[in-house]
């Protein structure tokens, strides 16, 4: 399966909190659930969260051609 560049520009949550306003991010990936997957440790990374922090972008993604 080819992989597509995704992109994310909208908020962050966590437990229906909205953490971050603005966030912005990038990934190649399979599917979008992947680009998902791959953009919430992005951020938890980059933020020094837990591995198992409850993140979510209700945004939508962009493909990137």
């Amino acid at each position: 399966m080819a992989r597509k560049l995704y992109r994310y520009e909208g908020p962050v949550m966590s437990f229906d909190q909205i953490i971050q306003d603005i966030w912005k991010g990038g990934t190649q990936a399979e599917s979008e659930a992947k680009a998902k997957a791959n953009l919430k440790f992005q951020y938890k990374v980059k933020h020094k969260l837990a591995k198992d922090s409850k993140i979510d972008l209700p945004g939508t993604l962009v493909i990137i051609e």
